[in-house]
């Protein structure tokens, strides 16, 4: 048994409350509510998108190749983010902090489970020769 499915489950415990007590610190409206389902559906959504990529990045053996996809997609994720915040702030449609909050919990998370999907396929794709380090 290897210690990242601990580091997942402690990472998102340490997402869900952070993102928690920054919502009850901020406070809750109407515009925090919808700014949380905003920032969360964006969230999801690009998460599903980057499945494709993720799978394709996977079948490669180098694992540049596929750490790079991990974090060239965080990069992007980042821009998106600013970019929603900012479009936010200018329209008044929704509380940008609700947005931010639940798009970067949204963002790590995947993130984590995305580090796991590269270290658990590069280990499945060694030889029964080679040891693994732990």
């Amino acid at each position: 048994m290897t210690w990242q499915p601990y580091a997942l489950v402690a990472l998102a415990v340490l997402v869900i409350g952070t993102l928690a007590f920054a919502a009850q610190f901020t406070g809750w409206d109407e515009k925090m509510v919808l700014g949380c389902v905003l920032g969360g559906g964006m969230g999801l959504m690009l998460m599903l998108l980057s499945l494709a990529g993720m799978k394709r990045a996977l079948k490669e053996e180098s694992k540049s190749a596929a750490l790079g996809h991990v974090f060239g997609g965080f990069l992007l994720r980042l821009v998106i983010l600013t970019v929603g915040v900012f479009a936010l702030v200018k329209t008044g449609y929704a509380n940008p902090i609700g947005f931010a909050l639940t798009f970067v919990a949204a963002v790590l998370l995947f993130l984590g489970v995305q580090v796991y999907w590269v270290d658990a396929s590069l280990r499945l794709k060694k030889s029964p020769g080679e040891a693994s380090p732990q």
